[in-house]
């Protein structure tokens, strides 16, 4: 029978780690492809934001907890292969996490393992479909366990209940949470399209930055040619 658990269900950071807890004094094992009779693959998939995904490594590192995280290389939201983002992939894993490839399979490349590989610095095959009900097939089924209960957040919203109220009830589980719905409003106070905004706000703030380091390499381009002129004239704008 599974041991009930008294929790108040929100999206909070406190919820999410006191849940953790719960799941590990339920003797459960949560890292990432272990060998045990409870097991909680931890699975955070990397749909808006890389700064959240980074600020959720962060804090589980601080409660020793590992997990593995899907990154997009083709999203609107973020670039994975700028500098300052395959940095971020790169301190997640010495976090002490997985990283895998999270496949829109409408827009996926046959080099994409290989350039994930290359930004990890090591090898890269695990992955998982991004909104599986709403792209194509991959042609290969996922390479989740077999076994494994799935449950999700997706849309901010644990369609069987709260993954508080499910410890105890399988032995082994694939655990999805989005860093964005847990890091955004650290709190749980804020709802998802407030914070849906907030990540938006995030992006911008990213493709800023990202213009003002081009504005800069412009710049530094303009004073080689001015060091080295040459016949051409700069045109009128």
């Amino acid at each position: 029978m599974a041991q009930s658990y008294s929790c108040s269900c929100d999206f909070s950071l406190r919820h999410y780690f006191k849940t953790l807890y719960d799941y590990i004094l339920a003797e459960y094992v949560i890292i990432p492809n272990a060998n045990a009779k409870r097991h909680v693959h931890l699975r955070h998939d990397v749909d808006m934001s890389l700064d959240a995904a980074l600020e959720l490594a962060k804090e589980e590192n601080r409660h020793d907890m590992s997990a593995t995280y899907y990154i997009m290389l083709h999203s609107d939201l973020y670039n994975a292969t700028s500098p300052e983002s395959m940095k971020q992939i790169r301190e997640i894993k010495n976090l002490g996490h997985q990283i895998g490839l999270h496949i829109d399979t409408r827009y996926y490349l046959p080099n994409d393992f290989d350039t994930l590989t290359f930004i990890v610095g090591s090898k890269v095959t695990d992955w998982r479909r991004h909104f599986v009900n709403l792209t194509p097939e991959f042609g290969i089924p996922e390479p989740r366990p077999d076994g494994y209960k799935y449950i999700s957040d997706s849309a901010r919203n644990w369609r069987e209940g709260c993954f508080c109220k499910q410890i105890g009830k399988y032995n082994k589980m694939e655990i999805l949470t989005h860093p964005e719905w847990w890091i955004v409003s650290p709190q749980g106070n804020m709802n998802k399209y407030l914070i849906m905004e907030e990540v938006k706000s995030r992006a911008k703030e990213t493709i800023d930055h990202s213009f003002r380091d081009f504005k800069n390499i412009v710049h530094e381009y303009e004073q080689t040619i001015n060091l080295h002129p040459q016949s051409e004239k700069r045109p009128a704008v």
